[in-house]
């Protein structure tokens, strides 16, 4: 209940503050350097999101009957799949970004 809501405000504030850090971080960086970062992100963001989806899975197995269900629906899943939401919504800006970084690299040379 409240302590979950509680979880979830601090899980989205510390991911606020890792984005802008990120970006904070990548202003200060030149445009191939800019790129190489942005993928490796998102490179290691898809492993891990690879990796922590089995992780999930298995959890899920093991806890789905012991969480109240709504519509055939464990709040698990539900707050599982707005993450994974959420994480391809940033990949896609992420991706974004990296086709902007390239143009720009490519006009500038």
């Amino acid at each position: 209940g409240k302590e979950a809501e509680r979880n979830s405000k601090k899980l989205s504030l510390d991911e606020s503050s890792l984005v802008n850090d990120f970006r904070a971080a990548i202003s200060k960086l030149d445009s191939q350097e800019q790129v190489h970062l942005i993928r490796s992100a998102l490179s290691a963001l898809e492993m891990e999101n690879g990796a922590s989806a089995m992780d999930e899975k298995s959890d899920i197995g093991k806890k789905i009957h012991a969480e109240e269900t709504f519509n055939g629906v464990s709040n698990r899943e539900l707050e599982l799949r707005k993450k994974i939401k959420k994480l391809q919504e940033e990949n896609r800006s992420l991706s974004s970004s990296i086709e902007e970084l390239d143009r720009q690299h490519a006009q500038s040379i």
